[in-house]
């Protein structure tokens, strides 16, 4: 037979999945995620997106800052976003 052991280790993020709590922790988490971005945020659930109308360069220019404060915001986080979810759409 095969004897195998189990040790505690300490566990210093993360919530465990399905939880009570864990919704409302994290909406308290990002609570501050649009402070510094002038465009429109819309979050659902995991899901975060940026948007707005670029009639212009600094239209566009003002997006892609948008992009890196949100960037800049989730390094100091120490969370990372899913870049292989990130879409492009122009209407």
């Amino acid at each position: 037979m095969d004897k195998r052991s189990s040790i505690w280790v300490l566990v210093l993020s993360g919530m465990p999945q399905a939880s009570v709590l864990g919704p409302l922790l994290f909406i308290i988490f990002i609570s501050d995620l649009e402070d510094k971005v002038r465009n429109k945020l819309l979050k659902f659930a995991g899901d975060t997106k940026v948007f707005g109308k670029v009639n212009s360069a600094a239209d566009a220019l003002q997006l892609q800052d948008n992009l890196n404060q949100l960037f800049k915001w989730a390094n100091n986080q120490q969370m990372d976003f899913n870049v292989e979810k990130f879409v492009i759409m122009h209407i």
